[in-house]
């Protein structure tokens, strides 16, 4: 009875032990099944691969508007028929090289003229019914001898003087003086290359134009007050010192 009680709690303590967590093991596959799934792999072809499709480039955008750098330098604001239909405007431009005393001349000769006028004297291809207006340009480089040229005058004249100032920018187009180069592939003559040659053939490359904003300033010089270029600009009245 003892001997048979001690296998019943073995089997009993064998039955009560925990199953283990590993997973069951797979079978292999059979020799057929590798064959198939390896013919089921060669009869899927992947799908052609279609040609891709190049998007043509948009168009580069349009230069903004410029003009010529020997474009005349008046204000495109002040350019109108308001002013041209009742004034006779004389541009006079001040440059680096320019001289002082010349330009100096040439203003007081317009306005002196134009303040010592009367109905018997004309001027030939001048309407003697219209004002006078000297519009000083110049650009940034050379203001300050556009002021000193005005201010002179403006001392140097013997009567009352308006002044009127106008500074803006402009997109000027400029040229660029070296022409762009770059290496061919071959020589002249249409012989081979050589390695020593290969850096000393160029090719000239169309010109390019270049467009770059310019300050300039404009100071209107009358012997009488302009009611446009007053609504315009900021003005300034002088009296000339008498000699």
């Amino acid at each position: 009875m003892a001997r048979k009680n001690k296998c019943n709690s073995h089997k009993r303590a064998n039955s009560e032990v925990p199953a283990s967590n590993s997973p069951p093991l797979s079978k292999k596959p059979r020799t057929s099944e590798v064959i198939s799934k390896h013919n089921e792999i060669l009869s899927n072809k992947a799908p052609p691969v279609q040609p891709r499709v190049r998007i043509p480039r948009a168009p580069p955008p349009e230069p903004p508007s410029s003009v010529l750098s020997d474009h005349i330098l008046v204000p495109p604001e002040a350019d109108d028929m308001k002013i041209r239909d009742h004034y006779n405007i004389h541009t006079i431009s001040a440059s680096k090289n320019s001289s002082i005393q010349t330009k100096v001349r040439q203003v007081l000769d317009i306005l002196r003229y134009e303040a010592n006028r009367s109905e018997d004297i004309t001027q030939e291809g001048i309407d003697k019914k219209k004002g006078a207006i000297v519009a000083l340009t110049a650009r940034a480089p050379a203001s300050n001898k556009a002021i000193s040229i005005a201010e002179i005058a403006k001392r140097e004249l013997a009567t009352k003087c308006w002044q009127y100032t106008a500074c803006w920018t402009r997109l000027e187009t400029v040229e660029n003086q070296e022409k762009s180069k770059k290496p061919a592939k071959g020589k002249p003559d249409g012989g081979p290359v050589d390695s020593e040659d290969l850096f000393e053939v160029f090719e000239d490359l169309p010109e390019r134009k270049m467009v770059r904003n310019v300050v300039c300033l404009a100071i209107y010089l009358s012997t009488e007050p302009v009611a446009r270029l007053k609504e315009l600009y900021s003005h300034q009245v002088t009296e000339g010192e008498k000699s």
